[in-house]
């Protein structure tokens, strides 16, 4: 088992969405913990998904082609 930083339960208003917000969160989030691993979970908007992709995360589950989870590993110890 590995240590991860879990992501849940993030809510932006709908009149934030789609500014780069949660991108640049992510961004800052991976660029000051190199080395730690990411979890996000219960992803129900697809622009997250496309986000987290774009930084290396992979899908884990999915539930009901609705939600799924993310990961990115990066520390194996």
């Amino acid at each position: 088992m590995y240590p991860f930083l879990d992501l849940a339960s993030i809510n932006l208003d709908e009149n934030l969405q789609g500014k780069g917000i949660f991108t640049s969160f992510l961004k800052n989030l991976l660029e000051k913990y190199p080395s730690d691993n990411f979890y996000i979970e219960s992803i129900m908007n697809p622009r997250v998904i496309t986000v987290a992709e774009k930084f290396g995360f992979q899908k884990t589950k999915i539930f009901d082609n609705i939600t799924c989870d993310m990961y990115i590993l990066k520390n194996e110890k």
